[in-house]
């Protein structure tokens, strides 16, 4: 269209023009199924790749706030290429959803419907869900990091609990430590507040030294 007339553009001047729309974010540029950068695309490239229009079209600022959501979970965002990190966002979201809980003890893991939703999507439409999601991307995120930190040293503690409790289920006073700890199980609240398992494994251990 645009090498002939009345336009009479070069094939470089196409090839540039269309180089200027990706790195803009005008379009994306995908090789297969694979979204790449204008970095991994040189004019040898450009007959084989596969471009598509990135609609709706994101401001400066809605840009940079959906980086700084990327950056909150350690993904690399440079300007420009926001939907090459999106895959790597959403990837790192339900790693931190199932870091977030597990068995029993504790709670069962969070499930949120909109990550596969974000998941479905990709380019602008990926981009502008993630946007309009953003409140309560931050307060998962926040949330789960809680979780996890809790996870790391409340875990340790259940199992020395649940061994000390192995072993004092005949003294007097065990059978009740026994059936604290099995609630703490069968409800799965390790991680409630205040931590129950340090006092069941202070009256354990006095009973057993005793």
């Amino acid at each position: 269209t645009f090498g002939a007339s009345p336009y009479g553009w070069s094939q470089d001047v196409v090839d540039g023009a269309i180089m200027m729309l990706l790195v803009s974010g005008n379009v994306m540029a995908l090789q297969g199924s694979t979204a790449i950068s204008h970095k991994q695309l040189d004019q040898t490239k450009i007959g084989v790749t596969e471009f598509r229009r990135l609609l709706p079209t994101l401001s400066a600022s809605q840009k940079i706030e959906i980086r700084k959501l990327f950056t909150s979970v350690n993904v690399d965002a440079k300007p420009g290429e926001e939907h090459l990190s999106a895959v790597r966002f959403v990837d790192e979201l339900q790693k931190r959803r199932q870091a977030a809980g597990g068995d029993a003890p504790l709670p069962v893991r969070p499930e949120r419907a909109y990550l596969q939703e974000v998941g479905m999507q990709a380019g602008n439409d990926q981009l502008s869900l993630i946007f309009e999601k953003r409140i309560e991307l931050k307060a998962d995120i926040e949330a789960w990091k809680r979780a996890s930190d809790a996870i790391a040293v409340r875990l340790p503690r259940w199992e020395t609990l649940r061994r000390l409790a192995e072993n004092v289920t005949a003294l007097d006073g065990g059978t009740e430590i026994c059936e604290q700890a099995a609630a703490i199980e069968s409800g799965r609240t390790l991680l409630n507040n205040p931590d129950p398992v340090p006092d069941l494994c202070d009256k354990a251990t006095v009973l057993l030294r005793n």
